[in-house]
């Protein structure tokens, strides 16, 4: 769960509030900078391939905003 709060605090700059290169350094070796807490009350993540408007696919961890849509594999 670390390796998804870092990415997604990464993906809002909130490194650069720090001279952290990467956030996943909260975790390690500048811990002593941290206060730790919960991101998200009840993350909800599910692993899933997208169809790109190019037609390349990422798959990854993404949001489950709802919606049966979230979970329709993509051929």
């Amino acid at each position: 769960m670390r390796d998804i709060a870092a990415q997604l605090m990464n993906r809002f700059n909130l490194h650069k509030l720090f001279p952290l290169v990467n956030v996943a350094e909260l975790f390690g070796t500048a811990s002593h900078r941290a206060h730790y807490t919960s991101l998200l009350r009840y993350p909800v993540l599910h692993w899933r391939t997208k169809l790109k408007k190019d037609k390349t696919k990422t798959t990854g961890w993404f949001d489950y905003s709802g919606g049966d849509s979230a979970f329709c594999p993509v051929g």
